[in-house]
């Protein structure tokens, strides 16, 4: 939870502030880049998602079809740049990267049985970054104060 909370932060804040951060940094010729910067946001969403994925994987000793995952999202990138690049441009490699980000982190990884209860594991824990006492519990165990009143995974949401 703590690994998608801080990926949609920073997200956030690349996405919000490119607008106005890369002019004044850059000059006024990469006002255009913020597009680039905005669809790149999205990658840093995946990767904070996609960490868990990579994690078990690996844990289970299944680097091999990482691999294998990542050499399929390989060939649709260079299939879709072929083909869109041409009239898009960097937006089009941009979004295509995301894409396959996308393929190789969450729905290849859905073809393997055991994954699947890993994805709902995954989801339902992730549920509790909107839980402020999830937050109170963090900070009461950095500080020592034990255990007691920690968050209660089984609560709803409001």
């Amino acid at each position: 939870a703590a690994k998608l909370a801080a990926s949609l932060l920073i997200a956030l804040t690349f996405g919000l502030l490119a607008p106005r951060v890369l002019p004044i940094l850059f000059g006024d010729e990469f006002y255009f880049s913020t597009d680039l910067v905005v669809i790149f946001s999205v990658y840093i969403i995946l990767v904070g998602v996609s960490s868990f994925v990579a994690d078990y994987m690996l844990l289970q000793k299944r680097s091999r079809q990482i691999f294998y995952f990542r050499l399929v999202a390989l060939a649709v990138n260079l299939i879709l740049n072929a083909l869109f690049i041409p009239k898009w441009g960097l937006q089009a490699a941009a979004a295509s990267s995301v894409f396959c980000y996308l393929l190789t982190s969450l729905f290849l990884p859905l073809f393997l049985p055991d994954m699947r209860f890993f994805w709902r594991q995954t989801l339902s824990s992730t549920s509790l970054i909107w839980i402020p006492a999830f937050y109170r519990d963090i900070y009461s165990m950095s500080r020592g104060e034990g255990r007691e009143g920690q968050c209660d995974s089984n609560s709803k949401v409001h």
